[in-house]
């Protein structure tokens, strides 16, 4: 018995498993076969979870499907999109397809020409999936994987291969996907793959931002190693346009004695791997492992020898990352929601490490902690920076200090503090004044003093204009 047939007895009763079966049956009744496709079959034999279950159902016409569909549900079946020959049913999480090829017919991801055969036969209905261990099919009835193209082994020895020369460079989204595929199964890449992403990689400036997006949202969040994204899209020539903050950095150089990794890609990289076990913990462990890849960028734009140090510096590439980061953004099309998180923790993010090191005053700390509204992440960060290098020191101090501070912040913003209202009391209007007030009040609040004794001292500071704005009145 397969993992797929386990699987499908298991969960027998779950209303989705229950219309799927019953579907099966009804096709076969009817003279044609069902097959489940894709990722669930490939997953299932890697022992992976994956709920997203597509079926492809051959040797019946459409009319014939959508009969099936509406007996077996009771609702009209689907037209899912503009791609014919692919439906749903309403109410049910699984997409039915009949057996098709698609060729290309222009630059975008939708210029596609689609041809629908019932009896196309699975292995030439397998040609047009992207890799081997995607193009395995699963016979439910018979509870046999059906391998057109050696999925199963490519599966064993850790590949990823596609399948076709010639449906492959028709989409060079396959570049990025078989990046991710290769980050998140811990597989390498064929070597004729390998050759053959080169040989497309000029086509990479026709798809979306979006598309790309999507790939290395998936290798950054569903990676154990992430980093192996970005170094086999550096080895399929992949880089250059998407993410070329990412291969500037390859050219830049760091002051071995602190980096002994290497350049400040191979700083990145570690880096990213090191978020990738914390991101779980994280308020936005998105935009978290975006901070991750993005937090050096500045580097590749401040980074000089230093006659007098003797050394490699890179003094400002905290706010310096800044443009880069929105350059970015805009070119993968990610809301500003974290564009505002990875800018906010990239300026912060060499203050903690910084400030343990220099002993910093309570002040600092908490001016830090008040910059931002992710704390917690900034010292993940932070974490994730210091052990991202190729030398490793003890942490633990850090640690505690950075702990024992965001708690003494916390406690400090329970107590009370000037507001509006106790300035506005003391005659002070509604005004740009007031806000300057409030600053000051509040730099004062972080410096632990008492919130009456902040008051009385920033209208002291403020007097002279207080009496000038009431004269004007």
């Amino acid at each position: 018995m397969t993992e797929i047939k386990k699987y499908f007895d298991k969960n027998k009763d779950d209303r989705n498993v229950s219309c799927m079966m019953k579907l099966v049956h009804a096709v076969s009744s009817a003279g044609g076969k069902a097959y489940v496709v894709g990722g669930f079959v490939r997953d299932a034999i890697l022992g992976k979870d994956n709920k997203d279950i597509d079926f492809e159902i051959h040797g019946l016409e459409s009319g014939k499907i959508e009969k099936l569909l509406f007996e077996v549900s009771g609702s009209p079946a689907l037209r899912k999109g503009s791609s014919f020959g692919v439906y749903g049913i309403k109410g049910y999480d699984f997409d039915i397809a009949m057996p098709r090829k698609e060729h290309c017919i222009g630059s975008k991801h939708t210029d596609f020409a689609v041809s629908v055969d019932p009896s196309m036969g699975v292995e030439e209905a397998s040609r047009r999936r992207d890799f081997t261990i995607n193009a395995l099919m699963y016979d439910v009835e018979a509870d046999e994987i059906v391998d057109c193209h050696n999925g199963c082994n490519d599966i064993a020895s850790k590949t990823i291969r596609h399948v076709c020369d010639e449906t492959y460079i028709e989409d060079a989204l396959r570049v990025f996907r078989a990046a991710q595929f290769a980050a998140r199964f811990g597989f390498d890449i064929a070597p004729e793959t390998i050759a053959l992403s080169r040989s497309i990689s000029g086509k990479l400036v026709d798809l979306s931002g979006e598309r790309v997006e999507s790939e290395m949202h998936k290798a950054l969040m569903k990676s154990d190693k992430p980093s192996v994204f970005f170094r086999k899209l550096v080895e399929m020539d992949a880089i250059d346009y998407w993410f070329p903050e990412l291969s500037a950095l390859i050219e830049t150089q760091q002051a071995p004695e602190f980096h002994p990794e290497g350049n400040v890609f191979e700083h990145t990289m570690l880096v990213i791997d090191q978020a990738a076990k914390v991101r779980d913990r994280a308020d936005d462990p998105y935009a978290f492992m975006l901070t991750a890849l993005c937090h050096d960028f500045g580097k590749a734009t401040t980074t000089f020898f230093n006659e007098k140090k003797q050394r490699l510096v890179a003094y400002g590439h905290d706010n310096a990352a800044k443009p880069l980061i929105d350059s970015f953004m805009d070119r993968l099309r990610l809301p500003n929601a974290v564009r505002a998180y990875v800018q906010n923790l990239t300026v912060l993010h060499m203050q903690p490490n910084m400030y343990v090191g220099n002993d910093a005053t309570d002040y600092a700390f908490n001016n830090m902690f008040d910059k931002t509204k992710h704390a917690e992440d900034l010292l993940l960060l932070a974490r994730c920076d210091h052990f991202g290098r190729g030398v490793q020191l003890d942490y633990a101090r850090y640690e505690s200090k950075l702990s024992a501070q965001l708690a003494k912040y916390r406690e400090l913003m329970e107590l009370p503090e000037a507001t509006a209202d106790d300035f506005m009391k003391l005659g002070v209007k509604p005004s740009p004044l007031l806000g300057e007030m409030l600053d000051m009040s509040h730099k004062l609040h972080l410096k632990g003093t008492p919130c009456q004794t902040a008051i009385k001292l920033t209208r002291n500071q403020f007097a002279k204009r207080i009496r000038m704005q009431n004269a004007e009145a």
